[in-house]
This record gives structure tokens, sequence and C-alpha cells, in this order.
């Protein structure tokens, strides 16, 4: 082969090759723009991390990121990450998961067989003026159980169901958000 042919091709390797990259994230600068260092040691500090329409994340410091530009590194947007979070699923499964200094604080896994499985310290379902569903429903339950009627012998409370029933499921959801 030519020296001047081999020199092409040389150049158009290394042009490919800063097309689509893989690196790691450093640290975020402001918003979805973070640092980055990309192979051979190239560091960019305004790297924009792109996402799905609908989903936002900032994924951790040390995460592996796949990344293409138009052959300027100062350029490079990330199109994919991953890290090792030690979290399986099986084929056809999805799992969505937040990280707390290295370690998976809660996640949402969608199973095969149907199954949603949420797992979190603190369960929260609120509504657009944010109010909180679990602490509504705890709220009503403690009204119930001190709710009295008025009888022909003067105040009583709603017997069972009014004492028992509340008092058993504010248990229930009591030890349920305490995990």
């Amino acid at each position: 082969m030519h020296q001047t042919h081999k020199s092409v091709l040389e150049g158009i390797k290394r042009r490919m090759a800063l097309i689509v990259g893989s690196g790691r994230i450093n640290q975020y600068t402001k918003g979805r723009l973070a640092q980055t260092t990309w192979e051979g040691d190239d560091q960019e500090e305004n790297t924009r991390v792109w996402q799905h329409f609908g989903f936002r994340s900032l994924p951790p410091k040390g995460t592996d990121c796949i990344g293409i530009c138009s052959g300027s590194r100062d350029k490079i947007v990330v199109i994919a990450t991953d890290n090792e979070a030690d979290l399986e699923v099986l084929e056809g499964e999805s799992l969505q998961y937040a990280e707390d200094q290295g370690k998976v604080a809660c996640h949402i896994h969608l199973g095969q067989d149907g199954t949603i499985t949420i797992r979190a310290d603190k369960i929260q379902i609120k509504n657009n003026e944010g109010k909180d569903l679990l602490a509504s429903i705890k709220d009503c339950l403690d009204m119930l159980s001190i709710s009295k009627t008025n009888t022909g012998i003067g105040p009583q409370s709603l017997e069972p169901f009014a004492t028992e029933y509340p008092v058993k499921l504010k248990q229930v959801i009591k030890n349920f958000l305490a995990g």
C-alpha cells in the first residue's frame, strides 16, 4: 500500500474513532452538562447528557458512557450510560433505580410475570396539590377510630368496626411504611 493511501486510511480511522467513543462522567457542571473523560484521556467540560423524552436522571460520578459527535470532541453528546449497580433483571423486564453514594437507594421493578415491585424507605403517592394519599388514609382511620354514634344511652363507639379495624389497618400501614 502506498504511503499516501496508508495516511489517508489512518486519517479516516482517527476521524471515525472521534465520532463514537466510550468515556466516563466525572461531575456535573450545570444542569445536564457534565465534565467527561474519553478514550485517550480527552477531557471535556460541557458534555451534554441526553435523555429519552419523559425521563430525567443524573447518573452518578464514575458512570460509564457512550458519546457521539461530529468528529470534534468539544461537541460530544452522551447518548447512553451504564454503571455497575448490582440489580438483576430477566429478559423482557425493566428496572428503574436511584443510587445514593454507590448503593441502590430505591427501585421500581417491572417483572415479566406482570408484577410491579417498589422498594423504598419511604413511599409517597401525591396529587397535583401535594396531598399524600397514604397520609390521608391514615388521618381518616384516626378519625374513624375515635368516632362516636349517639344512642339512647349516650355517645358510643362504632363497635367493633370503628375501634378494631382502623387500629389494625393503621398498624399495618405503619409497619409497611417502616419497612
